[in-house]
């Protein structure tokens, strides 16, 4: 009886297991709707029953209709139907360029990512990107170049003009000479020239200063720059323990900085409190409580010592 029992007692148990591992779902593809899963998932995953899935389209491909279910439901052990349907972007021609061709002959449809790349006329120059691709919303982008007549002007920020043509259009020949504001540092040629689609060598840069340097009250410049509130790019600081801290490593009282960019290279010095200033501190307290108090009334208090006869 008790076998028997026992028997029919596990039954219901493994039918309990059976239906909970019929309930799984495998990991679903709907290659022909070109769609992917919006969360990763690897292939052996399984999912439990009433798992909701989500979808999106693959890139390089768009909803064909609005308002399409992106879910699918695990339900006794497979999915819902999948609602969204994904087909591949397509791009119209771009646009033609006055004083500019296409490099390639321009095709009739584009797929996405394909590139299409201008080049301008003989006497022109080129003012944006030379390139441009069909994009997943199924226009180009960037937007297409200009040609011009001779070279762009160039946009320097921080820097001036000291020599050569002031505005366009700049034409084969034409030369500028540039210098940077006070505090900055001019990075590549000074003076450019035009070459008809481009400036030979590339427009420099003016860079940035940086700020003066901040590493935390255990720290001051020393006093050579102290003064100064900008300092250019590649140019040197020197730093020390600030009053009542000590360094670290004897060896090392001092260290440089190089600005970079508007950043700061590390700092090679560590400070500590200076004990010594520890014990000045809690002497001079001391001293003051004294000096506020009295210090007659505080001998006054002290314990005296009691005469003694000489004659004993």
């Amino acid at each position: 009886m008790r076998n028997r029992m026992g028997l029919f007692g596990t039954v219901p148990f493994l039918l309990l297991i059976f239906e909970h591992v019929h309930a799984q779902c495998s990991l679903p593809s709907f290659e022909a709707n070109n769609v992917v899963p919006s969360e990763f998932y690897p292939p052996s995953h399984s999912f439990p029953e009433g798992f909701v899935l989500t979808f999106e389209c693959k890139t390089g491909h768009k909803a064909t209709g609005q308002g399409q279910s992106k879910t699918v439901t695990c339900s006794n052990g497979s999915w819902t139907e999948l609602a969204l349907t994904c087909t591949p972007v397509k791009c119209d021609p771009p646009p033609a360029i006055v004083n500019g061709e296409f490099v390639d002959a321009p095709l009739e449809v584009y797929e996405y990512s394909q590139v299409v790349t201008y080049k301008c006329n003989k006497g022109f120059s080129l003012s944006g990107k030379a390139s441009i691709h069909c994009s997943e919303d199924g226009t180009f982008k960037p937007e297409p170049p200009k040609c011009v007549d001779g070279c762009v002007k160039p946009v320097i920020p921080n820097a001036y003009r000291i020599s050569g043509k002031a505005s366009p259009p700049y034409t084969i020949g034409s030369f500028i000479e540039y210098g940077c504001s006070p505090d900055y540092v001019l990075e590549g040629a000074s003076q450019i020239t035009c070459k008809g689609e481009r400036w030979d060598p590339e427009p420099p840069m003016c860079i940035e200063p940086c700020n003066k340097p901040d590493f935390g009250a255990n720290f001051i410049l020393t006093q050579e720059f102290q003064s100064k509130s900008k300092f250019p790019h590649k140019s040197k600081a020197t730093l020390e323990c600030s009053r009542g801290y000590v360094s670290v490593d004897p060896a090392v009282i001092r260290s440089d900085v190089t600005c970079d960019r508007t950043t700061w290279t590390p700092l090679k010095l560590t400070c500590k409190e200076d004990p010594k200033n520890t014990t000045e501190t809690s002497n001079a307290l001391v001293l003051a409580c004294l000096g506020k108090f009295g210090y007659n009334k505080w001998l006054t208090n002290q314990p005296q010592p009691v005469p003694t006869s000489s004659e004993e």
